[in-house]
């Protein structure tokens, strides 16, 4: 069965031209420098991400092999970013950078690792000085594809490039997220299918969706 298409349009391209006023400073935003995303939300890992090795925390804390939702409920939502389209006349390059994917619930925004929202399996939480480190594991483990890239103007038909977005909301489960990308004028499209629940994720689990499922 076909999904249903869900588009997510940054405000910048709405209007022909924004100004945002920031002190004594207005930023006009240009939509011929828009770039265009599709992505599957292919999947919800409940709870916890085992990894292949255990990794090293700063003192007092040793290592961890593993990380836990500290709010019952909490997952990593998994999506697959199918293309990019750099397609704005004025742009002459594009850096990607998965860190500035997020999903917004509840009134709440979740993207990049925050600190003190994941425990280890002895119930330590992890603080500002391991969540770069943990962030990173978490990402080779159900991630895949570059952290960042510089993209020419153009259209990228198959990326798949694969990535996860701690929500601490378990209500957020139950939907189909909207992607959203900060930084930059955008358009993400999405291809409209349920993600697929899964109790967790260790090293030896079935792979995770490599690429999009079709439209």
């Amino acid at each position: 069965m076909k999904g249903t298409l869900r588009v997510f349009i940054s405000p910048a391209v709405i209007l022909t031209a924004l100004l945002i006023a920031m002190g004594c400073q207005t930023v006009e935003v240009d939509p011929k420098k828009v770039v265009e995303f599709q992505y599957d939300h292919a999947a919800n890992i409940q709870n916890t991400i085992r990894f292949e090795a255990a990794v090293p925390l700063s003192p007092p804390l040793t290592s961890t092999n593993q990380v836990i939702s500290k709010w019952l409920g909490g997952f990593w939502a998994v999506f697959v970013i199918c293309s990019l389209d750099v397609r704005g006349t004025e742009i002459e390059s594009f850096i990607y950078d998965q860190t500035k994917f997020y999903v917004e619930y509840g009134g709440n925004t979740y993207g990049a690792l925050q600190p003190f929202t994941l425990i280890t399996a002895t119930e330590d939480e992890i603080g500002p000085q391991d969540t770069i480190v943990i962030e990173s594991a978490i990402s080779n483990t159900i991630g895949s594809g570059p952290s960042t890239k510089v993209f020419g103007p153009g259209l990228s038909p198959t990326l798949n490039y694969r990535i996860g977005i701690y929500v601490s909301d378990p209500a957020a489960a139950s939907k189909t997220l909207t992607l959203r990308y900060k930084g930059h004028p955008s358009i993400l499209r999405s291809l409209g299918h349920n993600p697929v629940d899964l109790p967790g994720y260790i090293s030896s689990s079935p792979p995770l969706p490599g690429a999009c499922r079709s439209s």
